[in-house]
């Protein structure tokens, strides 16, 4: 993290940032970067699903000693499996969107996207395909977004004063590249020309 942040704003700054105590993982970096208390938190949504998930193996467990010929609880037995089986595929499911979203997110990113979350709900999770752990045709999908939402990436061509801007970097109106978020009246303002 210390490394991409040094990146993204400079050795300068980041010695600064240093200086006054501020730990390098304790930043949160805008444009598409996950705050950690977010993190945090659907880690704890996973965590919770885990032990729901052992709670519930361990519960069939006990009912199969248990079922030794009675009819109620092997109907109770059952139910619980099938209660088991479902929850577990929404999870695995659930499990399998965040994947795709965070690979979609960060090939977003490295293209230069502005507002990832914008351009995230134009596209339809349920149509990538995860292959070895990555997104299978992740180019086609960032092309056919480009295609429609090109100036929502930040080129040479669509930067104000064509500046040359990277990923992480906003144009400002006056034709500067800053780390600070712009927002979307300031962005259309910049790229609106003058008269």
């Amino acid at each position: 993290m210390s490394d991409r942040l040094k990146t993204k704003i400079g050795e300068t700054l980041y010695n600064q940032v240093i200086a006054a105590g501020i730990k390098p993982t304790e930043i949160d970096l805008v444009d598409g970067w996950i705050p950690k208390t977010r993190l945090d938190e659907t880690l704890a949504k996973l965590k919770a699903t885990s032990e729901k998930i052992t709670s519930y193996e361990k519960q069939i467990k006990e009912t199969t000693e248990m079922v030794k010929g009675s009819d109620e609880l092997k109907k109770q037995f059952d139910d619980l499996q099938t209660k088991y089986t479902s929850e577990l595929s929404v999870k695995d499911k659930m499990i399998l969107n965040i994947s795709k979203s965070t690979k979609v997110r960060e090939a977003l990113i490295l293209e230069g996207a502005q507002h990832v979350d914008l351009l995230m709900s134009t596209i339809n999770l349920d149509n990538v395909v995860m292959v070895d752990n990555n997104i299978a045709g992740v180019s086609d999908i960032i092309s056919n977004t480009k295609g429609l939402y090109g100036d929502l990436f930040k080129t040479k061509e669509n930067a104000p004063g064509g500046v040359t801007v990277t990923p992480g970097q906003t144009p400002k109106p006056d034709g500067t590249v800053g780390l600070d978020s712009m927002s979307m009246d300031d962005y259309i303002r910049a790229r609106t020309p003058k008269k």
